[in-house]
């Protein structure tokens, strides 16, 4: 919503006031209002409402309320509705996309009371969060008695009832603090009472009575404490004062009559309130469409069917009570009849199946290996769509059935079940088959624990129990709530116990979770790995990390573990990835420990069986679906402080396309079991939600085993003495240990741990498996939440690595349990192994101080790894709230740590780094860090310098010596920002200083550092001559000075230089005419590279050829003799030069093949320039390049340059191909165009060049990058004459390549310039040719595009070729009219994303419509798209940090080339384009003409301020805005060079009151700007500094909030304006103060 300053609201009216001004769901199917749809009047039907958290939610599933309301009150017709939700809270309510507000939903139900259970959520804020509470719950009830749900006329407000929350009960958990518990619940039921009173509603205290209860009543009421049993529920429902109505007696025929009716109402109305399947029913998939259907339209009638049958239960409700004048039954709607886009081969469209037994003939299996059908469908008719299986301590296999899936039908039985397989004869083939439970709803996961079964039924966790001993499940309490059910595909599954006895499950993307929980609510968007311990009921975000679809959880011998993404079979190593994050943070950009080759995979096992070979133990089995139908088999590896693995022969796979498998499990004979779903569907999104090919039948079980390894006779575990089944953790396959596990969880707690204890005191130390079994017996205890203390520090100095690393993470697990728990991780973070190291950190991460990040810093004094420098940066990350501030305000910080401390500091922003306090490890930070002012530079290098002995100008030499060797990141920015500092020093160069400008300019390894130093030390020297007969030489000196003349930035040594340069494009210098040669260039369409042998594998990162000066392989088509592992050859031109395999950036041909090659055609056939082969850096993968061939060949593939025996290149090649003289030319061209001098002459000069052979491509590149203003008009003239007789007489195909390109770019670049009617003619030509071709560079070391503005037709294809001839990194981002702002400040936000750097800096804001990748120096991009269809002025902008506010330019769109001149530049842009560039003022360029101020012209500097647009945000004289300060306020404070300081560097310091603040919204939008006012209800931002109206948000829509250390006023403001001007904008300033 948007506003301005006249049409401000007074504060304290809340926005929904103004937002709800029309009932706009009248029309709403399924709504109760009365005379809906033509329907029966229900007018006179009482609808109440049901709100507020998961104890409001757990009550429809029992009942007694509304039992208790219909029997109470037999008369009325009373429809009652539960929209109760899990760990909602007054303003927090998470859902899928597309759910519906509350008010929507109470609008559908008609509401007309409404009971409100808030508060237990928000009770965990603590005493400073009553205050926002008490707001919030009070316009919450404001805004609801403002709304017409029931549409009655004249309007009648729905009654509000507040109900407070019940206290917590005492069970004796004692990781709970009781007393400190529902002392903030009884605070939070007092606000509740005061809203009440302030608002005129009721308010129910049941916090009292429930107490009572608690006392009086023998058995628990609360499954946890805080969640009613089905006999708390039925408490509560009668200690409700509802007008003294009788309570309900639960023996009484007619309460049970009505309270089944009501259950079977609410379990309609929850499947239709909280549709499972969500996102495909409502939201984002929902409007997918399959031959004309969408899942909308069916699934919406699904939803209408609910409706119907929960009127009729209603009515059925009614009659058993009573009432009388009941209207008739609503009539349920017909259910839409799909059609199936994937039809069978038999009749009528039907798949058709083999069965189980004949299936096995398409199976190929690893050799040795024998398979058997355990099970069928056949044989068993319940076995359909199995899902999950696990083996319990009897030996019987359970099977999760999902028959309704992907979500049960409105009509159809709700019959997903847990079904039990059993081989009574020991035959290998199961006999029978009985049903645990029948009546569940998706049921993707089960476990055994605590004597019963943890089930999945989407959106809840169940606990099943068998209490009477006859097979089948008699009690169901609901364990956890608020689990999204978005999709059932990503819900809830791979249930794993860990060994620490707790259970793991995983969700995935579109989901949006919110589990209430006895320690305060947990949220999550979007994918995560869940751990929940049944004893203490902890609920945690185990792995918050941006999944597609999780599918497989397993942990090894160790208790390690491996999480697999399913849908890409991308697995995981999860230890460096479990770090805390607190929410709504997510881990990113995680690495996988090994490359898959087909996907997706439904589910993992580690093989650990004594019926397999030794080899085969330990290895990793992966079930995948589609592509490769099978289970893979890989060796794990320990690959440093984490695993790799290596592929070998998959155990298993099938060529029938209906195989699936889709769970694996070791069985106790320890054969391998696995689950065939067997559909011919799988998936959501590739089929309708109710294609009828989705089969409903079929099922399978196999066994597989090596026929050469006996079975093992199962161990007996059910029912055995406590002392026996502990004596099993000592046994070697995993699976039997975890079952031993399992059945000790159901016993006595107490006869265990002493069991348990006894066991581990009797185990031999000198005995090899000692130190696993004392950890297993440490696992033991830890299920039942007990440490045995003795036995954790033996193993955290154990032997054996593994377990150290184990008993590190039972100190993480059981922190809760240890007063010295952080000292132990940091202990353990120096330990000798990487892995425990590794443990540490991970660890550390939960300990929420500032010496936990300090001892995570103490891995770096040891050798790192990938995997402890993703877990670091993850545990500094969570850990920023409490190590930033300490580091920051002064205190001691990792001082004895250098190396973590340097760590520390690289992690802080800019603003924050400069409130570090001083230290040689603060200045070496700033020196390391690109984007500083100058100003930061200098301090720093003084201050180092001052501690060394040395100078300033000798620290920043010695620093970009550094840099030059080491190359970081960014190194040839940074490298260009210390010269700049170097440059801006108010002192001359000392002799000292100029010698090491000299080293530099000739002995730097970076291209970059020679040609800045060569400039400074030829503008420090000033002796031009002596510079010219250095560089004479040899050819690398000449070159060298060349490209350093774009940094030279001096008039004088310019002019001195230019004829010697010009002379450069005629004749070479004789003093190098020996030395240049004749070498001809290299003239080739297809380059390749070989490896010759007979067993070569070639893969690499990337490959860049340049033709005049441009990199054309990005354009050419790529080839390769085979492909393996995804890596195609097109990977080695998608600019990413990264030599990691994790990178996705990698070719790769088959392994050991004969003579392999990679190859790439150009198009046409082109001058050479240079060949850069960019190679593998990870493991030793770059040998394999080692002895290439590089071959060029030209259009009929003979070959002109073979170059034999190549080194591999480690990491880079470069081979060099245009000759020495041809060299020198293209070099004094593109010199001479920058020297910036005479550029009318230079202009003049290069096009008489043009038909040169040897000078025309570069030329004409170098004249297509001319902004408009820097044509000279008679030479744009004759450029477009030449330009219209090529494009007459060429035929049009020469067009499509790199030079034709060119040379359409130069024609565009020239059309703005030239007489209309000539532009005219030329454009008429050059349209039928080809896109619009814009080519556009950057200004070396200016920041700044080459081009201010450009302009093209709407509608029509764009080509940019975007060149980057800087030193530093560049992007071209094109936006929206009006949010180059926006955009600019998004990117800003984006400098604390650690994923910034991959996503090229490129915002996700919707102003943004085309972007380049983050070109670094040299590179170039061809960005092809479509012009904006609507004509108008598009900023276009690089969104590195720092850059956006300097570079920037507009694209113009016009509707015909005609129109070109015609539209206005907005003002705020045109300040930089529509004057000529003068130069990039530093404050070392002015201070020294500061004095001359006081005597210049004021009235001049007004019309600066003006042009300047000064005026847009600062008032004077009342004439302009009041975005910034009152500028008499602020320059009265200043000195005059203080006051220059701030305009050439506005972020320097920033006026209080006027920072700009970044707020991103929960719907994941970004706002920048300065925030004019604030409320408890709005916030109101100036978004855009030069607009009148405001943004306008609520503080409920805001996720995070920051202020941005960018100034709101732009740098560079002063670039287009002579010193003169500068000056008298000065005096014009000073003259407000005055005056």
């Amino acid at each position: 919503m948007r506003t301005t300053r006249s049409t401000l609201r007074p504060f304290g009216v809340p926005l929904v006031l103004v937002l709800f001004t029309s009932l706009v769901l009248l029309a709403l199917p399924g709504s109760a209002r009365p005379a809906q749809d033509g329907g029966p009047d229900l007018s006179h039907v009482l609808r109440m409402c049901l709100v507020g958290n998961a104890q409001a939610e757990r009550m429809q599933h029992h009942g007694w309320l509304e039992t208790r309301l219909q029997v109470a009150l037999p008369e009325d017709a009373i429809s009652f509705r539960n929209l109760g939700f899990s760990a909602d809270e007054v303003d927090i309510a998470q859902r899928t996309q597309g759910f519906g507000t509350q008010d929507e939903h109470l609008m559908r139900c008609g509401a007309d009371t409404i009971l409100a259970m808030f508060g237990f959520n928000e009770s965990f804020a603590g005493p400073e969060g009553l205050g926002a509470f008490r707001a919030k719950l009070r316009a919450w009830v404001e805004h609801v008695q403002s709304q017409d749900f029931d549409g009655s006329l004249p309007f009648d407000s729905a009654k509000v009832v507040l109900v407070g929350s019940i206290p917590f009960e005492d069970l004796g958990n004692d990781t709970v603090d009781v007393d400190a518990m529902n002392a903030r619940i009884r605070a939070v039921n007092q606000v509740i009472a005061e809203v009440a009173d302030a608002t005129d509603v009721e308010f129910l205290d049941v916090y009292g009575p429930m107490a009572e209860r608690y006392e009086a009543i023998d058995e628990p009421l609360t499954i946890n404490g805080i969640h009613l049993t089905d006999r708390g529920n039925l408490e509560l429902a009668n200690l409700v004062d509802l007008d003294e109505l009788p309570v309900v007696d639960p023996d009484d025929p007619k309460v049970q009559e009505v309270r089944a009716l009501v259950l079977e109402k609410n379990l309609l109305w929850f499947n239709r309130y909280r549709a499972t399947d969500g996102y495909n029913v409502y939201g984002g998939r929902s409007s997918l469409e399959y031959g004309g259907q969408t899942n909308y339209e069916v699934l919406q009638r699904e939803l209408h069917v609910l409706d119907a049958l929960c009127h009729n239960l209603d009515r059925d409700i009614w009659r058993v009570k009573g009432v009388v004048d009941i209207p008739a039954d609503v009539q349920v709607p017909e259910q839409i009849e799909v059609r199936t886009n994937k039809p069978g081969a038999g009749p009528e469209g039907t798949h058709v199946f083999q069965t189980g037994e004949d299936a096995i003939a398409d199976m190929t299996l690893s050799p040795g290996m024998e398979v058997v059908c355990f099970a069928d469908e056949q044989q068993f008719p319940e076995l359909v769509n199995p899902v999950q299986m696990a083996f319990d301590t009897q030996g019987r296999l359970w099977v999760a059935c999902w028959r309704t899936y992907p979500h049960w039908k409105p009509g159809d039985p709700m019959n997903d079940k847990l079904i039990v397989l059993e081989d009574t004869d020991g035959d290998g083939r199961a006999d029978t088959c009985t049903t645990f439970a029948d009546d569940l709803h998706n049921p993707t996961g089960f476990e055994f624990w605590m004597g019963g079964v943890i089930v999945a039924n989407c959106p809840d966790i169940l606990f099943l129990e068998d209490t009477d001993g006859d097979g089948k499940a008699d009690k169901k309490e609901r364990w956890l709530q608020g689990l999204s059910s978005a999709d059932t595909h990503h819900g809830a599954n791979s249930f794993a116990i860990g060994p620490d006895g707790a259970l793991y499950f995983q969700e995935g993307v579109f989901h949006q979770s919110q589990i209430e929980s006895i320690y305060g609510p947990i949220r999550n968007t979007n994918a995560c790995v869940w751990r929940f311990h049944p004893r203490t009921w902890k609920v945690e975000r185990y792995i918050p990390y941006g999944f597609a679809n999780p599918h497989g959880h397993v942990f090894d011998r160790w208790g390690h573990d491996f999480v697999t993404d399913g849908t890409g079979n991308q697995n995981y190593d999860a230890l460096a990835f479990s770090g805390h994050l607190e929410a709504p943070l997510k881990h990113a950009n995680y690495f996988t420990f090994f490359p898959q080759r087909s996907r997706p995979a439904a589910a993992t096992e580690i093989l650990s069986s004594p019926a397999f070979p030794a080899d085969q133990q330990g290895d990793y089995l992966i079930a995948n679906v589609i592509g490769f139908q099978g289970i893979f088999q890989y060796e794990m590896l320990d690959e440093g402080s984490g695993f790799g693995a290596q592929e070998t022969t998959p155990l298993v796979h099938s060529e029938d396309p209906n195989f699936r498998p889709v769970d694996i499990e070791v069985g106790p004979d320890g054969a391998v079991y696995f689950l065939d779903w067997h559909n011919p569907l799988i998936g959501h999104m590739q089929h309708h939600l109710r294609d009828p090919s989705r089969d409903q039948a079929h099922g399978r079980i196999y066994r597989i085993h090596h026929k050469d390894t006996p079975l093992i006779q199962p161990k007996a575990i059910a029912g055995q003495p406590i002392a026996e089944v502990v004596a099993l953790l000592a046994d070697p396959s995993d699976r039997v240990r975890l079952r031993a596990r399992i059945e000790l969880s159901g016993r006595d707690a107490s006869e265990v741990l002493s069991a348990a204890t006894a066991w581990m005191a009797g185990l031999d130390r000198a005995a090899p498996g000692f130190e696993h079994a004392l950890l297993e017996g440490l696992w033991l205890q830890s299920q039942f939440d007990v440490l045995d203390r003795s036995a954790l520090d033996t193993l955290l100095k154990a032997k054996e690595f593994r377990a150290r690393a184990a008993a590190v993470r039972v100190v993480r697990h059981m922190r809760h349990r240890l007063v010295d728990a952080e000292l132990l991780l940091r202990v353990a973070a120096t330990d000798e192994h990487p892995r425990v190291r590794l443990e540490a950190v991970v660890g550390l991460s939960h300990v929420p101080t500032a010496t936990a990040a300090e001892g995570a810093l103490a891995v770096l004094q040891f050798t790192m790894d990938k995997f402890l420098d993703y877990a670091l940066a993850e545990t500094m990350r969570g850990l920023e709230p409490y190590w930033k501030p300490a580091l920051s305000s002064g205190a001691p910080f990792a001082d004895a740590n250098p190396e973590g401390q340097a760590y520390a500091l690289r992690s802080l922003d800019t603003q924050s780094l400069r409130g570090v306090h001083a230290s040689s490890a603060r200045d070496r930070e700033v020196l390391s860090r690109h984007g500083l002012s100058s100003d930061d530079y200098l301090d720093a290098a003084a201050s180092l310098g001052a501690r060394r002995g040395r100078s300033t100008a000798a620290e920043l030499l010695a620093v970009i010596d550094r840099i030059d060797k080491t190359a970081p990141m960014h190194a040839d920015h940074l490298i260009g920002d210390l010269f700049g500092a170097l440059a801006d020093m108010e002192s001359e160069p000392a002799a000292g200083d100029l010698t090491g400008l000299d080293y530099l300019s000739k002995r730097g390894q970076r291209a970059a550092t020679r040609r800045f130093a060569l400039a400074a030390h030829l503008r420090a020297d000033g002796d031009a001559e002596a510079a010219w007969q250095a560089a004479l030489t040899n050819v690398t000196a000449l070159t060298s000075l060349l490209e350093a003349l774009p940094h030279l930035k001096s008039n004088t040594i310019g002019e001195t230089l230019y004829p010697r340069v010009q002379q450069l494009l005629d004749t070479p210098p004789a003093e190098l005419a020996a030395t240049l040669g004749t070498r001809p260039q290299v003239t080739g369409r297809y380059v390749r590279i070989e490896l010759p042998g007979r067993a070569r594998t070639l893969t690499l990162a990337e490959v860049e050829i340049y033709s005049a000066g441009v990199n054309v392989a990005r354009k050419g088509k790529a080839a390769q003799s085979d492909t393996n592992w995804g890596g195609v050859a097109s990977r080695a031109t998608d600019g990413n030069r990264s030599g990691e395999w994790a990178a996705n950036g990698q070719t790769h041909t088959n392994e050991d093949r004969p003579e392999p090659f990679w190859e790439i055609d150009l198009g046409e056939e082109l001058a050479i320039d240079r060949i850069e082969i960019w190679n593998r850096t990870d493991a030793d993968w770059g040998a394999r390049l080692e002895g290439y061939t590089l071959r060029v060949m030209d259009g009929e593939r003979s070959t002109v340059l073979r170059l034999d025996g190549q080194p591999a290149p480690a990491p880079r090649s470069v081979h060099t191909l245009t000759p020495p003289a041809v060299r020198v030319r293209q070099a004094a061209a593109a010199g001479l165009l920058h020297l910036g001098v005479q550029h009318e002459q230079a202009v003049a000069t290069l096009v008489a060049k043009l038909g040169d052979p040897e000078l025309g491509s570069t030329i004409a590149r170098l004249l297509a990058g001319l902004d408009a203003n820097a044509w000279p008009a008679d030479q744009a003239v004759e450029v477009a004459g030449r330009l219209q007789r090529a494009l007459r007489s060429r035929p049009a195909e020469s067009f499509e390549g790199p030079t034709g390109r060119t040379l359409l770019a130069l024609a565009d670049s020239v059309l703005g310039v030239i007489p209309r009617d000539q532009a005219l003619a030329l454009y008429t030509l050059r349209r039928r040719l080809g896109p619009q071709v814009i080519v556009m560079g950057t200004v070396p070391d200016r920041m700044l595009f080459d081009k201010a503005e450009a302009t093209v037709v709407a509608g029509r294809p764009v080509e940019l070729v975007f060149t980057n001839s800087d030193i530093m990194p560049h992007n071209w981002v094109l936006t929206e009219p009006g949010a180059l702002a926006d955009v600019g400040r998004a990117a800003e936000a984006m400098s604390a994303d650690p994923d910034a750097d991959k996503k090229a800096y490129v915002p996700n804001h919707q102003g943004v419509l085309v972007s380049s990748g983050l070109l670094q120096p040299a590179l170039t991009q061809t960005v092809t798209f479509i012009a904006p269809a609507t004509p108008g002025d598009y900023p276009y902008v690089c969104t590195f940090p720092g850059h956006w506010v300097r570079m920037n330019g507009v694209l113009h769109v016009v509707k015909h080339l005609g129109d070109a001149t015609s539209l206005p530049t907005d003002v705020a842009q045109a300040a930089t384009t529509s004057r000529p560039f003068v130069r990039d003022w530093s404050f070392a360029d002015l201070w020294l003409d500061l004095d001359a101020v006081t005597v210049r012209e004021p009235a001049n500097g007004r019309m600066i301020f003006e042009a300047a647009s000064c005026i847009r945000c600062h008032a004077v004289d009342g004439v302009g805005a009041n975005t910034g300060p009152v500028l008499a306020d602020v320059i009265g404070k200043r000195e005059r060079a203080d006051l220059l300081r701030q305009i050439l560097e506005p972020s320097r310091e920033i006026h209080e009151g006027y920072a700009s603040e970044i707020l991103l919204t929960k719907n994941g939008l970004l706002h920048a700007g300065r925030v004019i006012e604030e409320s408890a209800f709005e916030i109101l931002m100036q978004d855009d500094p030069y607009a009148e109206d405001l943004l306008v948000l609520t503080p409920d829509e805001i996720d995070e909030r920051t202020t941005s250390a960018i100034s709101l006023m732009p740098e560079g403001l002063l670039n287009t304006f002579t010193k003169d001007e500068i000056l008298d904008l000065l005096a014009y300033l000073e003259s407000l103060v005055k005056d």
